[in-house]
């Protein structure tokens, strides 16, 4: 997965680098439409280590960054592929900033093993330490 992890970004890289050379266009995509969808992959939340009281806003805010669904609306039982349509870049930029955040190593098989959010949480309660 390391090694796709990389492809991907030199290939996220370089198509960023491509759209900065090309002139801004107006789009016609509705804001809440699934092609209007947008992905970070650097949180702009505070930068302090969470608490193990944190740990659930905290993992909440990350999936919220990272898909645009407002915290509000994502709860421990929702589903990563079928509710909130992420795909296999989204997972990887997911390990990339709760691997930041709470200063974790994921294993390839423990990112692919969460199919919730709630089994992201748990994941993070088992292995954080502040």
């Amino acid at each position: 997965m390391r090694a796709t992890l990389q492809i991907l970004i030199l290939i996220l890289t370089t198509t960023a680098l491509n759209a900065c050379d090309k002139p801004a266009s107006t789009s016609t995509t509705k804001p809440n439409s699934p092609q209007a969808k947008t992905t970070r992959v650097k949180s702009n939340r505070p930068t302090e280590k969470p608490t193990l009281a944190q740990i659930d806003s905290r993992v909440i805010e990350i999936i919220s960054d990272q898909t645009g669904v407002r915290t509000s609306e994502l709860t421990p039982n929702i589903n990563l592929k079928k509710d909130l349509k992420t795909d296999d870049l989204d997972l990887i930029e997911l390990v990339m900033e709760i691997e930041d955040v709470f200063n974790l190593k994921i294993s390839d098989e423990a990112a692919a093993s969460w199919h919730t959010i709630g089994q992201v949480i748990d994941f993070v309660k088992t292995n954080y330490k502040p």
